[in-house]
């Protein structure tokens, strides 16, 4: 073998090792940066307490989407790398013990870089598994909220409902209370007019009372008088009775009359008259004094007492 075809094999190991190398190094950047990153999304959406929003349910849909994307494409890069060894070490086997170290060296750093990868992938596995977790209690707590948006909704229709009903009903109170207020003002008008007419009432009552009352002392004193009228006519009417044709003696008139004297003769029209007063037997009489020549017969005397 000559220097340059060693020269040329030990290049053409040493570049795929090269992106072997760096291909390992980024699969294994790239799954931390995953791996934070889920973590970090892990610790956002699984530690919180209350409901996950839609954009949150949409970010965990494209972190799995991404995942997936990261398993398949590692999964290519593992495929490669198998291809490129089993070319490597075909090629290897006709050029001595070096390249077998180095074909050594390729096969364990693809090895780990596959080890690396299926890590990644079971890791990925489980995220995967943690993110439809995560969006399966998403969505069970969006079909949550869900419902529990379609009862509010339920709820507040009713709740508009019962509103209206109490609309109604509170017009229907405004009107009745408006009616009765209408009614009551009728009712106090009313009351005062009645109030008033009462107290007119009450004082023509009480004038009503003053004037009865001065009516039955009138009445009173009028029963009074007519009683001692009556009295007076029943002492007149026995007083009749006792003088009617009653006859005095000449010495009965001249005491009375104190023997005719002029003291007790009466006068009318301021003339002297032939009557005199006197009393006989407690009675006041009047008696008149004719002429002998002048004097009535007996018969015209007595007509004319009775008359008188």
């Amino acid at each position: 073998m000559s220097q340059a075809e060693s020269t040329n094999i030990h290049m053409e190991a040493s570049h795929p090792n090269s992106v072997l190398s760096e291909t390992a190094h980024s699969a294994v950047h790239l799954s931390d940066a995953r791996e934070n990153g889920v973590v970090l999304l892990e610790e956002k959406f699984l530690g919180q307490e209350t409901p996950l929003t839609i954009d949150q349910i949409d970010l965990l849909r494209e972190q799995q989407k991404i995942l997936s994307g990261e398993v398949a494409l590692h999964t290519i890069a593992l495929k490669r790398l198998s291809e490129e060894a089993a070319q490597i070490l075909g090629k290897s086997i006709s050029n001595g013990a070096e390249r077998i170290e180095v074909l050594k060296l390729k096969i364990q750093r693809a090895e780990d870089a596959i080890q690396l990868n299926r890590k990644e992938a079971n890791v990925n596995k489980e995220r995967r598994a943690k993110a439809e977790w995560a969006i399966s209690l998403c969505n069970t707590r969006a079909m949550e909220l869900e419902i529990c948006i379609n009862e509010e909704v339920l709820k507040n229709a009713d709740l508009k409902k019962q509103i209206d009903s109490r609309k109604f009903e509170l017009f229907d109170l405004q009107g009745e209370v408006e009616e009765k207020r209408s009614k009551l003002n009728s009712i106090l008008e009313l009351q005062r007019e009645l109030s008033n007419k009462l107290q007119l009432s009450s004082s023509a009552k009480s004038r009503a009372e003053v004037q009865l009352e001065k009516a039955v002392q009138t009445r009173t004193n009028m029963v009074r008088e007519i009683e001692e009228l009556r009295g007076q006519r029943d002492v007149i009417q026995r007083r009749i009775e006792f003088c009617r044709e009653k006859e005095f003696t000449a010495a009965e008139i001249r005491a009375a009359t104190e023997d005719f004297s002029e003291g007790l003769r009466l006068k009318s029209r301021g003339q002297l008259t032939n009557v005199y007063k006197g009393r006989i037997n407690h009675m006041t009489v009047a008696i008149k004094m004719y002429n002998s020549a002048n004097a009535p017969s007996h018969e015209a005397f007595t007509a004319k007492v009775l008359l008188e």
